[in-house]
């Protein structure tokens, strides 16, 4: 088997056992936090409270964070299970052409 055959039998694997993150994390993080952000500022000029900032701040944090942290983990259990079963399947590879004799073309 030739290494693009182990890639892409080790992704087809670790995509199905542990899915990539639908959505880039960075990027969901910032909708997130612009449109929390979008939401406290819009709630508070209606309310007519300038004094909302800590908490809008707060909020957008919150709304970064939250979907950052949980699609990064999701791409770090893809990563983690593409690796395991990619060295796996290049060990399982490398023992099969060692136990193949050589024929007069291979030398």
């Amino acid at each position: 088997m030739d290494p693009l055959r182990i890639y892409l039998e080790a992704k087809r694997w670790a995509d199905s056992v542990a899915p990539p993150p639908r959505y880039n994390p960075l990027l969901a993080g910032a909708f997130g936090a612009t449109i929390a952000g979008g939401v406290v500022a819009i709630f508070c000029w209606l309310v007519g409270s300038s004094h909302m900032t800590g908490a809008t701040i707060v909020t957008m944090i919150l709304a970064f964070a939250l979907p950052y942290f949980h699609l990064r983990s999701k791409d770090s259990n893809n990563a983690g299970a593409f690796a395991s079963v990619f060295s796996i399947l290049l060990e399982l590879e490398r023992k099969r052409e060692a136990g193949r004799p050589e024929t007069s073309a291979e030398k």
